[in-house]
């Protein structure tokens, strides 16, 4: 049986409960999953949730690269018309490195619960 990717779903309740040591208290369970849906690794970056994700003629911020030594800047790649929606990338981004290869809008759907708009990734 062939199967639309990713085919490999991850299972992020078990590492919170194996890497962090996590209870079966629901409340707990859910904070860690919010936490974890709204992360960059291990940073939460409440700029990034004030944005939305859509790349190609959309996309119109860059950033710093989010492990330095430095604070998070962001800032517009091009000039932004008044009302244009204020875009980010979660797989075409300076700390991305070869992501937009191997992660498209199917992990998008999985890590970030939304799918996004075209264009789309589909990576088989």
């Amino acid at each position: 049986v062939q199967v639309l990717p990713p085919d490999y779903p991850s299972s992020w309740i078990e590492d919170y409960h194996e890497d962090c040591g996590g209870t079966d208290n629901l409340l707990e369970e859910f904070a860690a999953l919010l936490v974890i849906q709204r992360s960059w690794d291990d940073l939460l970056l409440p700029v990034y949730d004030m944005m939305s994700h859509r790349n190609g003629k959309w996309l119109n911020t860059e950033s710093t690269r989010l492990h330095e030594e430095r604070p998070v800047e962001v800032w517009a790649s091009r000039d932004i018309n008044v009302g244009e929606e204020i875009c980010t990338t979660y797989n075409l981004c300076a700390d991305c490195e070869a992501r937009y290869e191997t992660y498209g809008t199917p992990e998008i759907l999985r890590d970030y619960g939304f799918v996004e708009n075209y264009p789309q990734t589909w990576i088989f």
